[in-house]
């Protein structure tokens, strides 16, 4: 009917102009009424299939994956599909399911990795990310390397722009993972701060690595992990003239760091290239000593601060804190030494005048921006 009122919309439903990005968001699919569906496998085949020759951005969410009880009918499918009629992609993100474990993924087999693999064959310089491959799985770090192990003999590990394992289950020994070296178009990487050494990092960066997200967990305490003595960031030598990413405030072209201190203990390390924390329900509270620990350390580098609450516990009504007493001075303190945070997340319901502090500091430009999590 649309077309059919406006014949212009036809020529450009057939045309890049129309379909320059496609996504099977099916949350929002579910929100939404009149676009509920019994069967959202065969309408995102069809629309690919119909107009996937003008697709250039491709994001994807897995969400059905082989087993035994249901080995055919499974989302892998739309990787088939873009395989088959997306010529002209420049970019696809490949979201797995939450629980899937690494081994899951390479049982799926030709399945999976055939499509990439034909994707590439026709467009070398497309950009992969891979995220949410050990998200909330008990994969084990020896799984994790030997998923990588598998999509370098299948030549895709060589082609990841974009690689997220964020989440899973670690070994009770510490080990890095060796297997990274090989990621030789990563630009941005998003892992366990654990599996990284000085090493390791300095052979990414000389291939291109723009961007780091750094989670410290339970497991990084357990593991007894000491990141001052692991990774030495002062001594990285960057390679002049490389496309690397530039700070708001500094202008210059270094790689980003992005902290996430996740339910245990926050122990910094000075890094230059520290560019955004964030402190995700620490179990302990925010004490006054993390707070100007966060100040005097990142105090010169930081451009994003964010305090996230776990979403589990909605009922709760203020983000904990203790020392609470001392919690003005503390905001204010904290408000004068991070003069270039460009961004405050401060959590769903934090006190107000931790967000006024930051906001009306002299000392301080930082831009206040509400429930951005």
């Amino acid at each position: 009917m649309a077309v059919k009122a406006f014949p212009a919309w036809n020529r450009i439903l057939h045309s890049s102009l129309g379909f320059k990005h496609f996504e099977n968001d099916r949350e929002y699919a579910q929100s939404v009424q009149a676009l509920v569906s019994n069967n959202y496998l065969l309408e995102e085949i069809t629309c690919i299939a119909q107009y996937g020759q003008f697709f250039t951005h491709a994001v994807i969410w897995l969400e059905v994956f082989p087993s035994a009880d249901n080995p055919e009918e499974t989302d892998l499918a739309l990787l088939g599909a873009l395989a088959t009629h997306c010529f002209r992609l420049k970019s696809l993100v490949i979201y797995h399911p939450p629980k899937l474990s690494p081994s899951s993924i390479m049982r799926s087999g030709a399945r999976y990795i055939k499509p990439l693999q034909r994707m590439f064959s026709f467009n070398p310089s497309l950009d992969l990310s891979l995220c949410r491959v050990s998200f909330l799985s008990e994969g084990t770090q020896a799984g994790l390397c030997k998923l990588l192990d598998w999509y370098q003999e299948h030549n895709v590990l060589q082609k990841v722009a974009c690689l997220d394992f964020s989440h899973g289950k670690m070994e009770s020994t510490l080990r890095p993972m060796n297997s990274l070296v090989y990621c030789t178009s990563l630009r941005v990487l998003k892992c366990p701060i654990q599996y990284l050494n000085t090493q390791i990092l300095q052979q990414l960066v000389e291939f291109n690595l723009q961007e780091l997200c750094l989670i410290s967990d339970v497991h990084t305490g357990h593991l007894f992990y000491d990141e001052q003595s692991a990774i030495d960031w002062h001594g990285l030598q960057l390679i002049p003239g490389r496309n690397l990413m530039a700070g708001f405030h500094t202008g210059l072209n270094q790689i980003l760091v992005h902290y996430v201190f996740r339910y245990d203990d926050v122990v910094l390390c000075p890094n230059p290239y520290a560019r955004s924390l964030a402190l995700d329900s620490l179990c302990d509270g925010i004490s006054r000593d993390v707070l100007i620990s966060i100040a005097d350390t990142y105090g010169a580098t930081l451009e994003m601060f964010s305090i996230i609450e776990d979403v589990w516990y909605p009922s709760d009504d203020l983000v904990n804190f203790s020392d609470l007493e001392d919690l003005p001075t503390t905001f204010q303190y904290l408000a004068s030494r991070l003069t270039f945070v460009e961004c405050v997340v401060p959590g769903q319901t934090l006190d107000s005048q931790f967000c006024e502090t930051l906001s009306l500091s002299e000392c301080s430009e930082s831009k206040f921006e509400p429930d951005t999590f």
